[in-house]
């Protein structure tokens, strides 16, 4: 009878553990993983789809990867900083800026929002990608409050070393 309560104790405990590997998302058109404990969420529509990576705390981190069917005109959003807002609503971006990601020509953008109501307001750092990849038009999009940016670049740069277009 002992050992059936210590198998069922060890059952019990075990049960209990969080799962350590990542969470994975992968179709036809991209792969990626979010870092552990973190949500997926999906969206798709007729100009193209989303794949979020959420953080699951109540003002946490996301990093949403968009893409549509075609390509994005870089040359476009580079002389028109605003066309891609980050986010909707009080958003202050910076220049778009040529870099590479991946091998691919890209830009990259950061802009800083001031939270909602719910969020005491607190301000939040938005940072972007834009790049094309095997004929469609990507936007990679990392947002967290300003104050926990730091903490979370690891999150953030292991998004984009998993991340896969096809």
């Amino acid at each position: 009878m002992r050992y059936v309560v210590f198998l069922l104790a060890a059952l019990l405990v075990c049960g209990c553990v969080h799962e350590t590997k990542p969470t994975e998302y992968s179709d036809s058109v991209v792969s990626l993983s979010c870092p552990t404990g973190w949500a997926i969420l999906t969206a798709k529509n007729n100009a193209g789809a989303s794949v979020i990576c959420q953080e699951r705390v109540v003002g946490g981190a996301s990093c949403s990867v968009m893409w549509q069917g075609s390509e994005l005109d870089l040359t476009q959003i580079e002389t028109n900083p605003g066309i891609l807002p980050l986010n909707g609503g009080n958003v202050n971006p910076m220049p778009w800026e040529k870099s590479t990601f991946q091998g691919h020509a890209a830009l990259s953008q950061r802009a800083f929002k001031k939270g909602s109501v719910e969020n005491e307001g607190a301000e939040y750092t938005n940072e972007g990608l834009a790049f094309n990849c095997g004929g469609r038009g990507y936007i990679i999009r990392f947002s967290a409050p300003t104050k926990n940016m730091l903490e979370l670049n690891q999150s953030f740069e292991s998004i984009k070393e998993s991340f896969k277009c096809g």
